[in-house]
């Protein structure tokens, strides 16, 4: 008799029929069923989970990392708000939408658009009332019967309500309102220069928050201090506190010429010298 069971089930025959006992993964009458491992929805910080036999994947939104995109290896400024790999801050003073766009560039950053359920949803949640939104359109929330241009100056700009679950209204552009700026996450550039010593490893040209690079004295130089400096959220660098000493005999002489042990043991001397 032809095993009835799928992907390697076991058949057990009970009566005039079976029952078969399925492997990990799957389920269902004949094992035919693939298990939905993301069902749970494992993935954090937006990302996409592709089921597998008995496993899943995550496919993480630029700046996370992780197994399940629980690590976020990439920052926003002071006073910026991180969602899905964006950085978000709403400002409560009043601009038309071209000079809320402005002012959004001069913090190197864009209005916000909206797109995804999601964002709207953590959006709405940043402040109360009315905000210009970019007229980037993706995923829409129009209100009912809107866009209307209902004035015949024209209602060219898309604000968002947030005590009406973020619907969208269009507006004449001059309206002044508060608004949400919008822009990428934050990175280091090149670690600050240290005299007298070179970075440890291979330099890149961006490093992500909380990095650690680690220097090390040239030739000729001993090392005071902690030789490390880490990537901060904000995306500058921890000021280096690692100094780098030139060796003379002069030091020595003037440290250790009434030491005994610099007579004897002038190799121990010089390595109490090296230590930060």
């Amino acid at each position: 008799m032809t095993n009835p069971c799928l992907h390697g089930g076991k058949c057990l025959p009970q009566g005039t029929g079976y029952t078969c006992y399925c492997p990990q993964g799957y389920t269902g009458e004949n094992c035919e069923i693939d298990v939905d491992d993301c069902q749970s929805e494992p993935c954090a910080n937006g990302g996409t989970c592709i089921d597998k036999i008995d496993s899943f994947l995550c496919l993480c939104l630029p700046s996370y990392g992780g197994d399940m995109c629980e690590k976020d290896v990439e920052g926003c400024e002071h006073g910026w708000r991180k969602f899905h790999g964006h950085c978000y801050r709403y400002f409560t003073h009043r601009h038309t939408w071209e000079d809320a766009e402005k002012d959004c560039r001069e913090h190197s950053a864009h209005l916000s658009s909206v797109v995804s359920a999601a964002e709207q949803e953590f959006i709405n949640g940043m402040s109360d009332g009315k905000r210009r939104q970019s007229r980037q359109m993706v995923y829409e929330n129009w209100r009912e019967s809107q866009p209307d241009n209902f004035f015949a100056g024209g209602e060219d700009c898309v604000v968002t309500i947030a005590h009406e679950d973020g619907k969208w209204n269009d507006v004449p552009c001059n309206y002044n309102l508060p608004y949400i700026c919008k822009k990428g996450t934050v990175l280091c550039g090149t670690p600050p220069a240290v005299e007298n010593a070179h970075l440890i490893g291979r330099r890149r040209s961006h490093y992500d928050i909380h990095s650690v690079v680690r220097y090390q004295c040239s030739e000729g130089f001993y090392q005071r201090h902690i030789p490390t400096a880490r990537c901060r959220a904000d995306g500058s660098w921890e000021r280096p506190r690692i100094i780098c000493t030139k060796f003379s005999s002069y030091y020595s002489t003037k440290l250790f010429k009434n030491d005994p042990l610099f007579h004897l043991q002038s190799r121990t001397v010089w390595l109490v010298m090296t230590l930060p």
